[in-house]
């Protein structure tokens, strides 16, 4: 994970159908794609999309989901490369870079 200074934004052409209890649906518009998360993966996107903290996410999946903070935040590292790579989500650093995938 980048670190507490980064910062993540979802993409104007990104839609989301908002949280389930059987997770979400999102639309990239660009590409006319359609993405299926599960539960777990819609709370953290959610998360990211409310601009909490690396920090704060791992707390949440770690209590909300019953699993150690180490797995937390590898999942959430994995998840986060992947949005990134989908062009799902941006991040953008402290030094005001930003990645696009």
């Amino acid at each position: 994970m980048p670190g507490e200074m980064a910062t993540y934004r979802i993409p104007d052409w990104v839609r989301n159908t908002g949280p389930s209890r059987d997770g979400c649906v999102l639309l990239d518009t660009r590409a006319s794609k359609l993405f299926a998360f599960n539960s777990v993966a819609a709370r953290i996107f959610q998360l990211l999309a409310s601009g909490k903290s690396e920090s704060a996410i791992v707390s949440a999946i770690a209590s909300g989901f019953g699993i150690d903070r180490a797995t937390a935040q590898r999942d959430l590292a994995v998840f986060v490369a992947h949005l990134v790579e989908l062009r799902l989500l941006e991040l953008e650093t402290y030094d005001g870079t930003c990645s696009r995938g």
